[in-house]
Formats: structure tokens, sequence, C-alpha cells
């Protein structure tokens, strides 16, 4: 039984890591993205915070429609975000029309459960990120989870452990279902889609307050 384990554990570090560098030029490109980059300047402002929840909210409310049916694993229910981004918008002064007006992301309507952890990828291992942004923005402009920066904190002092959870269901699913490849490039895609998306939204902006 151990050397299963222990094979077992070997395996899945293996698919971690053709996950991660499987996706990394499209996350880097993400990066590189004046979006990206302006919501970590000493100078970012309150529009370009603003800016950068909007966007991310046209991409996470349709993907939270989309994907999150699709997905068995246990806590899936306290993974929701959507609602923190309309909390920190309407806390920034956006009201229920202006929130509603904003563009969002088409994607499919259903996708497959191997295509779905593979999205949820991308989104969790945002929460990463995300702890990064929100030290800077509460630094620069003040804000805190309970006021106006609530989704790049969404589990609060528990993002590693939550993301560690994610990573082992992520694990256990696609070694017992043998969609380690589709999983990936389900990943793939959504870190090119979420890039396009933030240059798509930059081209056409401002949007609507």
């Amino acid at each position: 039984m151990r050397s299963s384990a222990s094979e077992e554990s070997s395996t899945g570090a293996i698919f971690l890591q053709e996950l991660r560098e499987a996706t990394a030029f499209w996350h880097r490109q993400l990066e590189d993205l004046d979006q990206s980059k302006a919501i970590l300047a000493e100078e970012v402002t309150p529009q370009q915070y603003l800016l950068y929840l909007k966007t991310m909210y046209g991409f996470i409310k349709p993907f939270e429609s989309a994907v999150y049916p699709q997905l068995t694993i246990p806590d899936i229910g306290r993974r929701y975000k959507t609602a923190l981004l309309e909390k920190d918008m309407a806390q920034l002064g956006m009201g229920p029309d202006a929130i509603a007006g904003i563009p969002l992301y088409r994607l499919p309507a259903t996708v497959s459960n191997a295509e779905a952890m593979g999205m949820m990828y991308v989104i969790e291992g945002s929460t990463l990120g995300g702890a990064v942004i929100y030290k800077h923005i509460h630094k620069v402009l003040g804000l805190d989870a309970q006021n106006g920066a609530s989704y790049f904190q969404p589990y609060g002092q528990q993002a590693g452990s939550y993301w560690k959870t994610f990573r082992e269901q992520l694990v256990t699913f696609s070694l017992g279902q043998q969609k380690e490849q589709e999983v990936i490039a389900a990943a793939t895609q959504t870190f090119k889609n979420i890039h396009d998306w933030f240059l798509y939204t930059s081209l056409k902006q401002p949007l609507p307050l």
C-alpha cells in the first residue's frame, strides 16, 4: 500500500508539473497585459482598480454559471466569487443597473467535467495572485475585505489551504478518469481566453459606470 500511495503521489506531482508548464506561456501573456501591470503599479488609481474588477466580473459571472454546475467537488459552494465582485463594485460606487450592464464573456452553456476542472484550475490558482493584489490595493488605496477588496481575499487566511484541497481534487479526478490531457488543454485555453478578454475590454473601454 505504501508503494502504491507513493507512486500515485509521484504521478500526481508529474501531472501538476506538466499542467504548470503547459499553461506557462499564456499565464505570462496575461501578466504582461497593461491592465495586469496597472493593478500592481505604485500609482494605481481607484478608477483603474474598478476597471479591473469590472473586467474580472465580465468573465467570472458567466464562468461560474457555465462551469460550476459541472463540478462535483464537495466545497464548490464556498468557491463562488461573483457576489464578492458585485459587493466590491457597489462599495466603490457602482449601482445595480451599472453592474448589470457590464459586458459578459460568452462561454459554452455546458462543458465536460474534465474541461470544468481544467478551467477551475486557472480560477482557483488566481486566488494566490489575488493575495498579492489585495496587499497592494490595501497599501495604496486603503481598501480591505470589508471595504471594496473582498474578491481578492475570498478565503481569508485559508487561501493556501483551499488551493491545496483543490489541487488534490484535481489530481484525483484527472488521474482517476484518465483525463489529464483534456484538463491541461482546458486550462491552457482558459488562460488564453482570459488574456483575450482583458485585451478586448481594454480596447473597448471605458466600460459604463
